[in-house]
Order: structure tokens, then C-alpha cells, then sequence
């Protein structure tokens, strides 16, 4: 057994805000003779170790995602490979976690690119740049995702509708009626985005999600703050079978959340109710999980992408074995 070292850090986090920890790896590099990685072939997962050990160092550190961030060679249609993992399994896309090792290669790397790019495996090359605040001083760190948006209506009244007003009811203190009635459900494979009243107290919902689990799906919670201080709240829950659980800030969720709030005439109206002297296409973002965390998300909506900014606190090491098979 060797043994492994990774950094760690919070993401996501501001004075009030704690922010989401994940553990930062950087492979050794490929054989020096690897090929080069072209747009459009095939994730090169021979590159990195076994399945079985990636998942087995995520297990053991034990954090929401550990990213593993494989160096490749010259002429690639990205700096790095990276792959994520959770204490059970593999993430197809985890938005705290690349800002983390984006933080973390920004700050390691001898003169860093203006842009880190970065081949997934489930969605193409994605990229990671300092930016200016939009929304304060200072610079932040941050990436941009495919924005995920269209996602069809769930008709009120409909059958679908009912099944998830009882699932709901059962899993959190709120009824379905009054302010606690979702302005919008949305629906699409493993994605629903609800939408509730800015008039709802949203972070004292008692959410139970293992009691959503068998929804299989991603759910993105979020309305409209009534606060000044920032234009969106959100609740992101990971609801499948065997891994449900809140996540405490993520960068994933909010590329549906801000187009949405963004681009839907309705729910736009009540942003500019709430927040008549917004501009822009930059929304400020409380999750209101136990511990908190902070996003400034930016709609690029030529480029049909969000940028997904933070702030990025080092916490530390954390040192496991893995195994050489």
C-alpha cells in the first residue's frame, strides 16, 4: 500500500458562509509518450488508476468529492483530465470541487495559464479563469458549465404533480399550500428544479432526503431572496437510492437556477420586484444549508454556459493508503 496525500479545501465559503470541502489530488503525469488527447475521442480513462483505487481513496477521505486532476500531454484538447469521486461513487460533474482544484492549480502552478480547461468524462472540456467580481471587489475563481435550461413544466393538477406533492409532504415540515406551494416545478431525466415564494422561510424547511430517494433525481430548490443582501436562495438535494443526502454549496445546481431565474418572464418579474435595481446577467447566491456556502453566478448566454464563482479557503491534508493494483 502507498500512500496518498490530498488538499483540502473549502469552496463556496464568505464570512457567514462555510462553504463545501473537497480534497484536491494531482496525478503523476502519462508516460511521456501518451498521444495526445483530441477534441471528441474517447475520455481517456486508461490514463488514470483503476476504478477500483479511485474510488477507494474517495471512500476513505470521506468528503462530499474528491478531484482527481490527471496532467496531459502537450497538444490535448485540455491541460488536464479529471474525474471525481464521493465516498460511493463517481460524479459525472461536481461544480465545488473543480473550484477547489481550480483554486488549487491557480496557486500550485509555476505561471498558470489565464485558463485551466479540463476533460471530463460526461461533458466535454469545461474551463476555470480568475474573473472580476461582477457583484463586488476583488477577483474570484471561476468556472464555466453548460447551462441547463428548458427543462419542461410539471403541469399542476397532473399526476406528476400529486406524486411529488405527497413525496414532498412527507419529507419536509412544509405543505404544499399557501407559501409553502411551489411557484413552478420542472422536470427533466434526473433534474427537477422547484421554485418557491420569496414569502417561504426556505432554510427552516425540514427536508428529510433520504424520504425523496426514490425521486432519482438531482433537486435544485431555490426562490427569489427578499433580501437585499443577495437575489437567489437555493437547496440542492442528491435524492437516489443508497445516496441521499443535502449538499452544503454546489456550483452544478445553479447553471439550471440562474438561467431560469434569468430567462422565465415570471419568476424574472419577481426578481425585479424584489430587486429593482439589479443589472446584469449576475445573481449573488445564499445556500441555505447547514453550513452555508456563497456563489456569484454570471448567465452567458451567447456561449449557452454559466460562470460559477467563489471563494476557495485551504483547510489542510489529508493522507490515505491506495493500493498499487
Amino acid at each position: 500500500m502507498a500512500p496518498i496525500t490530498a488538499t483540502v479545501y473549502n469552496a463556496f465559503t464568505s464570512p457567514s458562509a462555510q462553504g463545501n470541502p473537497a480534497a484536491v489530488i494531482v496525478l503523476d503525469s502519462p508516460d511521456h509518450q501518451s498521444a495526445a488527447v483530441q477534441d471528441g475521442q474517447d475520455f481517456p480513462c486508461a490514463l488514470f488508476p483503476p476504478d477500483a483505487q479511485l474510488q477507494s481513496i474517495g471512500t476513505q477521505i470521506n468528503l462530499p468529492m474528491t478531484a482527481f486532476v490527471l496532467p496531459l500531454p502537450g497538444g490535448s484538447c485540455a491541460e488536464y483530465a479529471v474525474r471525481w469521486f464521493n465516498a460511493t461513487n463517481e460524479g459525472p460533474l461536481c461544480g465545488h470541487a473543480t473550484l477547489a482544484m481550480s483554486g488549487h492549480l491557480f496557486n500550485m502552478v509555476a505561471r498558470p495559464p489565464p485558463t485551466f480547461r479540463y476533460l471530463t468524462r460526461f461533458h466535454g472540456v469545461i474551463s476555470a479563469s480568475q474573473h472580476q467580481n461582477p457583484l463586488g471587489d476583488g477577483k474570484l475563481v471561476g468556472i464555466e458549465f453548460p447551462e441547463l435550461t428548458n427543462l419542461p413544466p410539471v403541469p399542476r393538477g397532473s399526476e406528476t404533480w400529486a406524486q411529488l406533492k405527497s413525496l414532498f409532504e412527507e419529507a419536509t415540515s412544509s405543505r404544499w399550500q399557501g407559501p409553502g406551494e411551489p411557484l413552478g416545478v420542472y422536470k427533466q431525466d434526473q433534474f427537477l428544479l422547484i421554485e418557491f415564494s420569496p414569502e417561504l422561510d426556505l432554510a427552516g424547511v425540514q427536508i428529510e432526503p433520504q424520504n425523496l430517494s426514490s425521486l432519482k433525481s438531482y433537486v435544485y430548490i431555490f426562490q427569489i431572496s427578499a433580501q437585499s443582501s443577495e437575489q437567489i436562495h437555493s437547496r440542492v438535494l442528491h435524492s437516489f437510492p443508497g445516496h441521499a443526502d443535502e449538499d452544503i454549496a454546489t456550483g452544478s445546481a445553479h447553471r439550471a437556477i440562474i438561467p431560469h431565474a434569468l430567462g422565465n418572464p415570471e419568476t424574472r418579474a419577481r426578481l425585479e420586484k424584489y430587486h429593482p435595481q439589479h443589472e446584469g446577467d449576475a445573481l449573488r447566491v445564499a445556500q441555505q444549508s447547514r453550513k452555508g456556502g456563497e456563489l456569484v453566478v454570471q448567465w452567458l448566454r451567447e456561449d449557452k454556459s454559466v460562470r460559477i464563482m467563489g471563494r476557495v479557503d485551504p483547510v489542510g491534508a489529508k493522507t490515505v493508503e491506495a493500493s498499487e493494483n
